[in-house]
């Protein structure tokens, strides 16, 4: 009996040394499994430092983008009224060039016609003077000193012929009567 428990004991004892030779093994994967498991944990905390790190630099980044936004629609707002200003300004002044423009022309047209009837009168002029003196006017009417005009005296009824052509020609009456 001894010697059976003495077989059955070194037979323990192997599958023990067996037994602890494979939990050894065992003890080791999982000792490198743990090794590999701090390693990733520890480039996981890396990663999540640099991640909380870039999040606060966008944050930053966010805020400062959102302050230069809401700057410039406060500038947008102030140039689109100044543009709507100017636009109005500009329509404006269009429209007083168009106003000037036509005035100018009319005054331009007014001109022409004054400068007409101004040369009528005065070829009118020159004629009723060629009849009462019988000659050229532009060779009469002044003398070459520049400091005094001579003029040639009419006939005595030249004015009685002047109102009438006068009359005649433009409607208009040199002596009229005063009372």
């Amino acid at each position: 009996m001894m010697e059976q428990d003495l077989e059955r004991a070194e037979e323990k004892a192997e599958l023990s040394e067996a037994k602890i030779v494979e939990l050894e093994e065992e003890l080791r994967v999982v000792g490198n499994n743990l090794k590999s498991l701090e390693v990733s944990e520890e480039k996981a905390n890396q990663r999540e430092e640099e991640y909380k790190n870039q999040i606060k630099t966008l944050t930053t980044r966010l805020k400062e983008a959102t302050q230069r936004e809401e700057t410039f629609e406060g500038q947008v707002k102030i140039l689109d009224s100044q543009l709507k200003e100017a636009e109005a300004r500009a329509e404006f002044a269009e429209r007083s060039v168009q106003k000037l423009q036509k005035e100018v022309d009319r005054l331009e047209d007014e001109m022409v016609t004054e400068k007409e009837k101004f040369k009528e009168i005065g070829d009118g002029l020159d004629n009723a003077f060629f009849e009462l003196y019988g000659t050229n006017l532009s060779t009469r009417r002044r003398s070459t000193n520049t400091f005094a005009t001579t003029w040639t005296l009419p006939s005595p009824n030249w004015l009685v012929k002047f109102d009438l052509f006068l009359k005649q020609k433009f409607n208009v009456f040199v002596n009229k009567p005063c009372c």
